[in-house]
């Protein structure tokens, strides 16, 4: 994903972040 290209390094930390937010399908 684009993502990870944009956050290598904290991808774990957004990737938390991520799981707070509603995740819209």
């Amino acid at each position: 994903e684009d993502a990870k290209k944009l956050f290598p390094q904290g991808w774990k930390t957004v990737k938390s972040y991520l799981r707070v937010l509603p995740q819209p399908k």
